[in-house]
């Protein structure tokens, strides 16, 4: 058992089960939405994203069952907690700030916390990696995301 301890096995366990759990949900609440003949499931897209992950997270966790024996290094549980603490108030502060004003902050101090100090990469993800995302989501699924208050486009 210690053999398969390692951080591919922990961390592609840990996603596997999140997408799994996700994707149940996702399941069960689809399930109480009317649909007419032809229309897409209404979760569709989310969906896709989950199964994706699914499969990456068993990859890893293949991986890592197949690679074992790794020690795992010593943990830093500042930067982790720090990262809980910013997912938490991203979260919380995600429907009243809107997507746009709190996503690329929440990259650009979880780009800080992992220790990117380099400016120019660090502003292309802080608004390009936000920026892509709403626009894939909102323009071309047709998602809603939450809008800066006071701000519609």
């Amino acid at each position: 058992m210690k053999r398969l301890v390692n951080s591919d096995t922990l961390l592609g366990g840990f996603f596997a089960l999140a997408a799994v759990i996700l994707l149940r949900n996702s399941y069960h609440s689809s399930s109480n939405v009317f649909l007419l003949p032809g229309d897409a499931p209404p979760f569709l897209v989310a969906q896709l994203a989950l199964y994706a992950a699914l499969a990456l997270s068993l990859a890893i966790l293949i991986k890592g069952i197949l690679r074992g024996g790794v020690q795992i290094g010593e943990t830093r549980w500042g930067p982790a907690c720090l990262m809980v603490l910013l997912l938490v108030v991203t979260v919380l502060l995600f429907q009243a700030a809107g997507y746009l004003l709190i996503v690329p902050l929440a990259v650009l101090l979880c780009c800080l916390i992992l220790g990117y100090r380099k400016p120019v990469p660090l502003i292309g993800l802080a608004m390009g990696v936000p920026v892509a995302t709403y626009l894939l989501l909102v323009k071309f699924a047709a998602l809603p995301l939450p809008t800066i208050p006071g701000l519609e486009f």
